[in-house]
């Protein structure tokens, strides 16, 4: 079950005042370690330590590696505003990643 970070404040001005003060949430533990990584790059404080988007697209835990004679065409879907999966657009199987 996914909860918000820091579970133990009342509501969510705490945790933007939390955020503010430089404070980071936990990782899950049960993410795997190229998940963990990605985050890590995600949640820096400081602007110039946190990755690009750019950079962010070619981590391994959102690369998606087809080849071309088993696709036509990848897309990267959103769904509530997110981005959850990427599916391949072929007679294949889609493909889900987390």
């Amino acid at each position: 079950m996914c909860q918000r970070p820091w579970p133990e404040l009342e509501n969510k001005i705490q945790i933007m005042f939390k955020v503010g003060m430089g404070n980071v949430p936990r990782i899950p533990d049960n993410l795997s370690q190229e998940g963990q990584d990605f985050l890590k790059h995600c949640l820096q404080c400081r602007p110039e330590d946190r990755w690009t988007t750019s950079q962010l697209k070619g981590h391994l835990f959102v690369a998606v590696s087809i080849s071309p004679s088993q696709c036509h065409l990848v897309t990267m879907q959103q769904v509530s505003g997110k981005l959850q999966f990427c599916r391949c657009q072929s007679s294949m199987t889609p493909e889900l990643i987390d």
